[in-house]
């Protein structure tokens, strides 16, 4: 299984988020692409399992689960079946 986290930052201040995010890529990233639920960097991820999908076939699930505490937040769990 892998799980990722998508954050909904857009509504903090520059100061607020370094307290979140705590690498300058991720900063810079957060800025120009505004990641949240972004489906270029889920694409990503779909690409990555093409590929090892031609060495070793295999199927994954998708189950997406919503949560809305002081940030809104998306867990996206892959359940991968070889």
């Amino acid at each position: 299984m892998l799980i990722c986290l998508s954050r909904n930052l857009l509504g903090f201040s520059d100061e607020e988020l370094e307290n979140i995010n705590w690498t300058d890529n991720w900063l810079k990233y957060n800025k120009k692409i505004r990641g949240y639920n972004n489906a270029d960097t889920l694409k990503i991820l779909t690409s990555l399992f093409q590929d090892v999908d031609n060495k070793k076939p295999f199927e994954y699930y998708l189950v997406e689960i919503d949560t809305n505490m002081r940030f809104p937040s998306t867990y996206h769990f892959y359940i991968l079946d070889f």
